[in-house]
């Protein structure tokens, strides 16, 4: 039986408005070495008023 692994998330920043956490989304998309770099924004704060960007970096596999 395999053991499901869990991603361990990282926050990045919070926003107030969701147009500066799309910002931030795209900025981190196109940059150099992010191509494997998953990005969420996600819903924060008190009220569910702010947004939250986060990353997850996979492990790079190694060839044997």
């Amino acid at each position: 039986m395999t053991e499901k692994t869990t991603k361990t998330w990282h926050k990045v920043k919070v926003f107030d408005t969701y147009k500066e956490a799309e910002e931030l989304r795209s900025k981190l998309k196109t940059e150099l070495g992010n191509e494997d770099l998953e990005i969420k924004i996600r819903r924060c704060g008190p009220g569910q008023t702010q947004f939250k960007v986060k990353t997850y970096r996979p492990p790079t596999k190694t060839k044997k």
